[in-house]
């Protein structure tokens, strides 16, 4: 499989025709522009063609320049156009999906390759709270979970969190994904305090949580312990996912 695409496509170009279980359309202008009329239930895209997906169907524009790079020996891939702000990255991750990413991390894969982008793709206090602890991050889509070192009562004793509720459902980050178990608030300067000066930790305030995590298109995230919650950085639109 050929590890660089580029585009526009050649008359006599292959391109991949799937991407795990997503099927992959390039398509020409006409043909992009009457897929999107038929799978959107709009007339037209409005602005330079981008890449869009229904289902399990991803559609790519195949006359516009840029380069097309395949992930995971084919599973996933990485679109970038060119005069765009942003790159997408897409293919499976238990089933079809495609993220529009900003160009930061486009930059990351450029200068070292697929690892160092996966990793970009965790905020600092993640690869922080993973390396101090030793932990593995657990993930469901674009939502990170890491355990911390102490259990509940330990973490109210040291002031890490003023309270903790029960919630039959609620949206982790205003996202999609949504949580049934225990959810508390963190002020950053109380995680400051927990982990050390030297710890990235984000000026927005963050959650910890143990309990079931569910959305669409991935499977349930069990999550025994607190776990610090944080979503992949670099999304373009965050909410969306």
């Amino acid at each position: 499989m050929k590890e660089v695409l580029q585009l526009p496509l050649e008359a006599r170009a292959s391109p991949p025709k799937r991407a795990g279980v997503a099927t992959l359309g390039f398509l020409r202008s006409r043909e992009f522009q009457r897929s999107f009329a038929r799978l959107s239930g709009f007339d037209f895209m409005v602005g330079s063609p981008r890449p869009f997906r229904y289902g399990r169907e991803i559609v790519i524009p195949a006359d516009a320049p840029g380069e097309f790079r395949t992930l995971a020996r084919g599973e996933k891939f990485l679109l970038k156009l060119d005069g765009e702000a942003s790159v997408w990255f897409g293919g499976t991750d238990e089933q079809p999906f495609l993220a529009e990413l900003d160009l930061e991390v486009y930059n990351a894969f450029v200068e070292g390759g697929e690892k160092t982008f996966l990793e970009e793709l965790k905020p600092p206090i993640i690869r922080f709270v993973e390396r101090a602890f030793n932990v593995e991050v657990k993930r469901q889509g674009d939502i990170l979970a890491v355990r911390l070192a102490k259990d509940w009562p330990e973490l109210h004793k040291r002031r890490l969190i003023n309270w903790s509720g029960l919630t039959e459902k609620s949206s982790l980050l205003g996202t999609q994904h949504y949580l049934k178990g225990r959810i508390a608030p963190v002020l950053p300067h109380c995680l400051q305090e927990y982990l050390g000066g030297d710890a990235p930790v984000p000026l927005t305030a963050l959650m910890i949580c143990e309990g079931v995590v569910t959305t669409h298109d991935h499977a349930p995230l069990e999550l025994n312990g607190p776990h610090l919650i944080a979503q992949n950085q670099h999304l373009v639109n965050p909410l969306f996912h």
